[in-house]
């Protein structure tokens, strides 16, 4: 058994339970242990005792599941919400906060994102943004632009974003 478990004192409440024996875990410093364990108020009875491997690191950057509007879409209603759904919980890094839609003709930014804005909405548990409150016009192309890092994933993966007009769409006449 591990130096640091010798009594149930050493054991932090949350890993005590009625149930008998049972698996707890404890840390210290860099290791962490797993331990079966069966006690009784007096004894503790250790056995199968060792160092866990933490988990590997996440290095997968986030993947878009879905656009809406969709990509080349037409009759986008003019209230709309730019809705990026991914396969993870994701942020907007605030040191690259580029995030906009644009017109196509003339080129000019319409709106921009960062990671404080109240109109960036996160829901279903972080996985979908909601970009929203845009001054759309009517019968008028657009474009999103997401900066490569603008998004992340929550261990800091960036997202590669969308370059102009890879992603574009056009308003509804009213």
């Amino acid at each position: 058994m591990p130096d640091f478990i010798k009594s149930l004192d050493n054991i932090p409440e949350r890993f005590v339970s009625p149930y008998n024996p049972q698996t707890v875990y404890a840390e210290t410093g860099e290791n962490r242990y797993r331990l079966h364990l069966a006690y009784t108020a007096d004894e503790i009875r250790c056995c199968d005792a060792g160092p866990v491997d933490p988990p590997p690191a996440d290095t997968t950057p986030p993947v878009a599941l879905a656009r809406n509007p969709a990509p080349d879409a037409t009759g986008v209603a003019l209230n709309a919400s730019i809705i990026l759904e991914f396969d993870e919980p994701v942020t907007l890094d605030p040191t690259i906060g580029l995030i906009s839609v644009r017109s196509q003709s003339p080129d000019a930014e319409i709106k921009r994102w960062t990671l404080d804005n109240l109109d960036v909405l996160y829901e279903n548990g972080g996985s979908r943004l909601r970009l929203r409150n845009i001054p759309f016009a009517p019968l008028t192309f657009y474009y999103v632009l997401i900066g490569a890092g603008a998004i992340t994933d929550l261990a800091g993966n960036p997202f590669p974003g969308y370059v102009a007009n890879a992603w574009s769409f056009q308003t509804a006449a009213s």
